[in-house]
């Protein structure tokens, strides 16, 4: 009877086999394989001429449509045109969608500067790669100093060859917004940062011949009398404004964003907003193409991350020549319209959007009265939330603890006016800790040649390793908050070690608590909890370490290097501090040079 039971169970066996090789089980297995939807199916020409506008959104409409995970595809080393993006937030829009690939296969995509290209929310499990990202025209511009009187603010300007020029301003009395613009020398090196206040025509003729008039504002005398004929300025040819190349807001799960370059920006790179899934940027660079003149690559921020609730990874990564900021992690802070009591008032977010970040029930909330430098509350949980507005940008919070001497921006508002940002100084500011990117990593990244700072982080649990800064107009890395621009938090709770820093402007590495007038006396002291180990700092101006309205802060093992003739006194240099540890660190006169150099950039082309 075994026999018999082993002899059938052989025969199924067998029969299962033929069945499969012949393909009849096919029909009833499930599929993993994900589709793929390559855009050259839906007519892309790849050349970087013809617009692929069409071809380009009915790929990803059919990648958005597909159930399941699925990956748009383009064909490597192809240039797509993309024109035009029909859509109101001028991003290709990926939205409430799970499991999506873009995938360029080093393909580039050229895009005109009023457009962004994508746009990423509500959605999770989503991959951006092996792209080149680039502008025609470009959203900057930028000439050659052929004329300047310092005492009358005009510089006359005769731009480049391939760079469009600005449109005058109708009236002075009525300008555009341009903003700040970067001042070079004759060989391309940085010099100095200016603003604009007008751009005039000199006259029809020289504007034909590539010529215009910039004038700055009067604040900008001492700095005007030091640019010489020969000197070249690039700004933004528009003015400020403009998308950000990518914005990654309101997702519930991770985004990653791999292998991605930009040679241009309109305004920031990446906006990372208000996520609730993490965000990672891995081997992203934004830096000046390679074989040409430009001397900017972007218009703003590189990675402007405001409000997550998980803090983003950006590793790997390398920033060059833009006109603002390379990193800037943070939260805005909030402001009250009405104080109701102690333990229950109206929030609203001071973002520049018209939404605020979500609030539950248990996060943890700190009050600052940043003009005396007091904090009101730490870590006070939430107990409700109540939603007054239908964007959500008005709630009504209950804390746990009683908040004393708070200040609703309303008052403010009416005897000011509420024209400006600095109406708000005097209204009490209110950070949330599970908003402020907690656990953000900033590692292996370079910065180099940059207009303003390269790294401003802060946030609990947050970790600034092993990367390397050179030659930045700002900060080399700094945890600091921003009472004019409403950034926060005060800095606290991270680490910064490991990384390399030369030639920074203002310090190499900074941790301030910032707010109007000078503290003493243990007032102010706010930054609190930060440790900086083991960097190296060579620097031939500005501060190496600074401490500022800080308590608690480590300072161990950093090797700081200074131009002969330095003040090694001043090499962690201290103001209304506490609680500071000091110890094992080197400090000598040898800074001579900067890093080791990457190999140098292919010959000059086109723009």
């Amino acid at each position: 009877m075994n026999h018999l039971l082993k002899l059938c169970a052989l025969l199924i066996a067998l029969a299962c086999v033929d069945a499969l090789d012949s393909g009849s089980f096919a029909q009833t297995l499930p599929s993993t394989a994900q589709p793929v939807i390559r855009i050259q199916d839906y007519g892309a020409a790849g050349d970087g001429v013809t617009p692929d506008d069409s071809a380009f959104d009915k790929a990803l409409t059919a990648a958005l449509g597909a159930k399941g995970p699925a990956t748009v595809q383009f064909e490597a080393g192809k240039i797509y045109r993309i024109e035009t993006i029909a859509s109101s937030t001028r991003h290709a829009n990926i939205s409430e969608r799970s499991g999506l690939t873009i995938d360029g296969q080093g393909a580039t995509l050229l895009l005109n500067p009023s457009n962004g290209l994508f746009e990423v929310a509500h959605s999770s499990d989503i991959v951006i790669k092996n792209l080149v990202v680039d502008y025609a025209p470009l959203p900057f511009t930028q000439g050659t100093v052929v004329a300047i009187d310092a005492a009358k603010l005009v510089i006359d300007l005769q731009f480049h060859n391939g760079f469009l020029l600005p449109s005058p301003d109708a009236a002075p009395a009525k300008p555009v917004n341009w903003a700040n613009a970067a001042v070079y020398d004759a060989g391309g090196g940085f010099q100095y940062e200016i603003y604009i206040d007008h751009i005039a025509e000199i006259s029809p003729e020289m504007t034909v011949k590539g010529t215009m008039r910039l004038v700055l504002p009067n604040h900008f005398r001492a700095t005007a009398e030091k640019i010489a004929p020969g000197f070249q300025i690039a700004f933004r040819r528009t003015g400020e404004g403009g998308p950000a190349c990518f914005n990654i807001h309101d997702n519930t799960g991770p985004v990653r964003v791999e292998n991605v370059t930009l040679y241009a920006t309109p305004k920031m790179g990446f906006t990372l907003v208000e996520n609730r899934g993490q965000v990672v940027l891995d081997d992203v660079s934004i830096r000046p193409k390679p074989g040409t003149k430009r001397l900017l690559s972007g218009n703003s921020d590189g990675v402007h991350a405001k409000g997550n609730r998980i803090g983003p990874v950006i590793e790997n990564c390398y920033f060059e020549a833009m006109l603002d900021d390379a990193i800037n992690v943070g939260m805005m802070l909030e402001v009250s319209p009405k104080i109701v009591s102690p333990t229950n008032f109206i929030l609203r977010s001071t973002s520049y959007g018209n939404s605020s970040p979500v609030l539950r029930v248990g996060d943890r909330l700190d009050a600052y009265d940043l003009n005396a430098g007091r904090q009101l509350a730490n870590a006070n949980p939430i107990t409700a939330v109540r939603i007054l507005d239908k964007t959500g940008r008005l709630r009504e919070v209950s804390v746990r603890d009683p908040i004393g001497c708070m200040v609703a921006v309303e008052s403010r508002w009416r005897n000011a006016g509420g024209k400006n940002l600095a109406d708000e100084q005097a209204a009490t500011r209110f950070a949330i800790q599970e908003i402020s990117n907690p656990g953000f990593i900033i590692r292996n990244c370079v910065f180099r040649n940059k207009v303003r700072s390269a790294i401003i982080a802060k946030g609990p649990g947050g970790l600034v390793t092993g990367n390397t800064v050179e030659n930045v107009a700002g900060y080399g890395i700094a945890g600091s908050n921003d009472p004019m621009f409403n950034e926060g938090p005060v800095p606290a709770n991270y680490v910064v070690t490991g990384n390399r820093v030369a030639n920074s402007y203002l310090a190499a590495i900074s941790v301030a608590a910032s707010f109007a007038g000078r503290q003493t006396g243990g007032a102010g002291q706010l930054a609190h909890n930060v440790t900086i180990t083991a960097n190296t700092v060579k620097i031939l101006r500005g501060t190496p370490i600074q401490l500022m309205n800080a308590r608690a802060i480590t300072v161990t093992s950093n090797r700081i290097e200074l131009a002969a003739g330095g003040d090694l006194g001043k090499a962690i240099w201290q103001q209304n501090t506490a609680d500071i540890t000091l110890d094992g660190n080197r400090i000598a006169e040898q800074a001579k040079q900067l890093f080791p150099q990457p190999r140098p950039a292919p010959p000059l082309q086109s723009p």
